[in-house]
């Protein structure tokens, strides 16, 4: 599941909002649990060759950005922000690959191995300062 949320006030209007794929049962659901206490725009991405190979990454035809309730600045609709989250969650939390010797079936110890992750990412994770060169900060202060 892939669903972006940061708020953007614009017009005086504070609801988060909340970007996701083109799933189509995104849309009653977020309209299910959240009524109108939220933005939603949906961003749906064509690929003009989807079954390239296993292993290839698809070549992106168009994307098409969709308000479902209340956007009115649809560049504001992505996904890539929680895309790049899930990735660094999946490349640094190897029990979450299937093949990797640190696979575990015990559901407690992959809630406290992605929980320890999450909080070492959000909290000890250094990154770069903008405009310093090379100058890393933590990124909690």
């Amino acid at each position: 599941m892939r669903i972006n949320y940061f708020p953007i006030s614009s017009a005086g209007e504070d609801r988060p909002q909340i970007s996701t794929d083109g799933w189509a049962s995104y849309p009653s659901t977020i309209d299910r649990a959240f009524r109108q206490s939220v933005r939603h725009g949906v961003l749906v991405k064509n690929y003009s060759n989807p079954e390239s190979g296993r292993y290839a990454a698809p070549d992106l035809k168009r994307a098409d950005r969709i308000s479902m309730q209340g956007i009115r600045q649809l560049w504001t609709i992505c996904t890539s922000h929680v895309e790049r989250f899930s990735l660094s969650v999946r490349t640094f939390v190897k029990r979450l690959s299937r093949l990797a010797l640190g696979f575990s079936k015990k559901l407690d110890n992959l809630c406290a191995a992605v929980s320890l992750h999450i909080a070492h990412y959000n909290c000890c994770w250094r990154l770069r300062e903008p405009g310093k060169s090379g100058r890393l900060r933590v990124s909690c202060s």
